[in-house]
């Protein structure tokens, strides 16, 4: 048994929801493209890097018997990747322990999370730039890039345009899921539209690029085997859904913007009540195939709606679904009563980041 000498960590890999997910488009090899709001929350796994005399990885926490440990877990593809692009000696043997606390293939990015926050830890131990972390981050999948940083955001294409988002507040949020893995590329191939409107938000203020057009396709299937399938290019002509309408007419969305919307930049945010009307307006275009093949989700909507949600959706391409409350009282109310029905799905309440300030410390 190795002893580590040091370590960093434990450091939250958060989850990130989905409040909104539209797919705009597919390119000709089969990836899909998307926009997507996106916000993530202070409860997640964590993980902890350390110096160590061979290279281990532990998994713990209530869901570490579902994570492989072997080559395919992103945690270890993400030392993999790192370690190589180092100066030679640079990448010593660590540590690393996992403490699983999300539900896996749940539509929260636990496995891209995870890997965020292996590489950040391994950027404190081994010493290299966030620049590379990102090009690393990209070549293990589309969402890995996003989750280095737990600010709110507005991403497209395959996560290369991220829109960091001022003045964004954080939200109580109730994160269900009822005991289902959904197959991401089960709820793709049941997707009867793949060139829908979009978000509509404009953005300004950081938008990281962090693809050019010779980056290369992460390591997915054309369908997609991380928790989104997406392209690696912005959409060009995107769509946008105009109020009250059901069609759609040639927009730019996510171009930048100069403000004037009383939100600072943020489009529809200028308080918590027009974030909910403008979220009334948008989709996740999973979310109907997601039922299609694990109905129990429609009954974990119901099961939010009954507690008087403030807004209710699956994230991702599921099983998870989420409610947003006015207050931090409301949503812990509204999760025991879920768990008092449902005592064996997964519930928990918590807050998600805001849009200034990273926390690395515990749930």
């Amino acid at each position: 048994m190795s002893v580590i000498a040091s370590a960093i960590g434990p450091a939250r890999a958060p989850a990130k929801i989905n409040l909104a997910l539209h797919v705009v488009g597919q390119r000709d090899d089969g990836y899909h493209l998307l926009e997507s709001l996106i916000v993530f929350t202070r409860f997640g796994d964590r993980v902890t890097v350390g110096r160590a005399e061979a290279d281990q990885f532990v998994v713990t926490g209530p869901y570490g018997s579902a994570v492989p440990t072997d080559g395919s877990n992103l945690v270890l593809r993400a030392r993999d990747a790192l370690r190589p692009a180092l100066p030679r000696g640079a990448g010593f043997p660590v540590s690393i322990s996992l403490e699983k606390n999300l539900p896996p293939a749940s539509g929260m990015g636990g496995g891209s999370s995870d890997a965020a926050a292996t590489l950040k830890g391994l950027a404190g131990l081994w010493g290299t730039h966030r620049v590379l972390l990102e090009k690393i981050g990209l070549s293990l999948g589309a969402d890995v890039p996003m989750c280095l940083s737990p600010l709110p955001a507005l991403v497209s294409g395959i996560g290369e345009k991220v829109g960091r988002l001022p003045s964004f507040p954080p939200l109580f949020i109730v994160l269900v899921n009822p005991g289902v893995e959904v197959s991401t590329p089960a709820v793709f191939s049941r997707l009867k539209t793949k060139n829908n409107a979009g978000l509509g938000w404009p953005v300004s203020g950081d938008r990281s690029v962090i693809a050019s057009k010779d980056t290369p396709t992460p390591g997915l299937s054309p369908q997609g085997t991380g928790e989104l399938c997406v392209g690696a290019a912005q959409r060009q002509n995107s769509t946008v859904l105009a109020e009250g309408s059901e069609t759609a007419s040639p927009s730019t969305p996510f171009a930048p913007s100069s403000g004037g919307d009383g939100g600072g930049g943020n489009g529809p945010l200028k308080s918590r009540e027009a974030l909910y009307a403008w979220l009334g307006k948008t989709r996740n275009d999973l979310q109907a195939p997601a039922l299609e093949l694990a109905p129990v989700i429609g009954t974990t909507l119901e099961a939010l709606r009954a507690t008087q949600a403030r807004f209710v959706r699956m994230s991702g391409s599921g099983a998870t679904c989420f409610g947003l409350y006015d207050t931090k009282e409301g949503a812990e109310a509204a999760a025991a009563e879920i768990r008092r029905v449902q005592p064996r799905w997964f519930v928990v309440a918590t807050e998600t980041f805001a849009a200034s300030g990273e926390d690395n410390g515990g749930n």
